[in-house]
This record gives structure tokens, sequence and C-alpha cells, in this order.
């Protein structure tokens, strides 16, 4: 993870295309692969890279297996405005609230309870932000058993 500059979302165009650039080139003599796990860098920057780079890939085309009419998407504003270009007709969750409270050490068990309401009727839930990595095991448990999903 980009420690000094993460989180990525409100940074611009110009910035992550430079910065992707350099850590590319960085993790390019030292991987065979690098996969953009940061939405925003995925959907803004992966063509820019692919320019220079033919072993790097962005998440999404990780997920794509995964992704059918009866996933959940949670991810950041930015994230979620540029998916409803893409996946129009999934249920795409703006969890820029929980984003913000996790950033900032805040109680987020009121954005979990919305969360579990609007995926209620999916069978597939993608986590699609870096920051909920450090999410504790038993929010993604109680997401999972409660909506049953793979």
């Amino acid at each position: 993870m980009d420690k000094a500059f993460f989180p990525y979302g409100k940074k611009s165009k110009e910035f992550l295309l430079k910065r992707a650039l350099y850590l590319s080139k960085y993790l390019s003599v030292k991987v065979d692969k690098i996969i953009l796990a940061c939405n925003t860098l995925s959907l803004i920057v992966l063509p820019f890279l692919r320019l220079y780079y033919k072993n790097v890939s962005g998440v999404f085309e990780e997920f794509l297996p995964y992704i059918n009419s009866n996933t959940a998407i949670l991810g950041s504003k930015q994230t979620i405005r540029i998916l409803k270009g893409i996946y129009p007709n999934n249920n795409l969750i703006d969890g820029t609230s929980l984003i913000s409270k996790i950033e900032n050490k805040k109680d987020y068990k009121e954005d979990i309870a919305k969360i579990n309401k609007r995926i209620e009727s999916n069978s597939n839930l993608i986590l699609a932000c870096t920051h909920f990595l450090i999410l504790d095991d038993n929010v993604f448990a109680i997401l999972a058993i409660k909506n049953k999903m793979k």
C-alpha cells in the first residue's frame, strides 16, 4: 500500500497518473504481475499504464468472474460514479460515509446496518475499496452469514 499518498479518491487525475507510473516502474523489476488494488487507480489509470507495462491489471478485471446482476458493489463515491456506466443493473452502494469513519477511527456500526439492508437480496458483495481491508473480520463474517454470500 502506498502509505505516503493513500487514499487516492480525492487526488487529481494528473497526480494519479504520475504516481501510478512511478510505482509501476519501481514494482515492474521486482514482481511478475501488478494488480491495481485501488479501484480509483484501476478505473482511471489502467489504460495509461498499459501503454508501458503488459503485466498490469486492475482489480475489477480480477473480480469479473464474480460480477453478475445479483452482485452488490460497495465502494467510494468516485468508484460508484464510474461503475454506474459499466454495471448499471447492479446494486452499487456509496460507502463514502463508512470510508470516512474508518479513516477517522469512528464507530461504523450504523453504516454496516444500512449496508446489510441494501444487500439483503444480493448473493455476492464486492468490497471495492482498500479501506475495507482494516475492518474487523467479524464485520465480514456478519455480512457473509446474514446474506449467505459465497
